[in-house]
């Protein structure tokens, strides 16, 4: 993600994280995140993140993705980077 990012958005961070996303944008200051979305399933889900974000003071912004990476999930995508590091 951090090479994807144009030098110019100099105020973008990318950073990983466990427990609560609104707390821990709480804890950094941050008031937006920038989520993903791949079907009208993670959107019904995502709705409810976001209105739950909200009322802690953090607005959420989704992205749809492309076509042809809406059937890639963040398992298939950690069991990938799994399988990279182990070789």
């Amino acid at each position: 993600m951090r090479d994807a990012i144009p030098a110019a958005w100099g105020n973008v961070e990318v950073d990983s994280w466990t427990g609560l996303t609104a707390a821990y944008c709480l804890r950094r200051g941050a008031t937006v995140i920038v989520r993903g979305l791949r079907t009208v399933a993670d959107l019904r889900h995502e709705h409810q993140l976001a209105a739950m974000n909200e009322q802690l003071g953090v607005q959420t912004v989704w992205l749809p993705a492309r076509p042809e990476l809406a059937a890639t999930s963040s398992t298939v995508a950690r069991a990938y980077r799994s399988a990279v590091e182990d070789v």
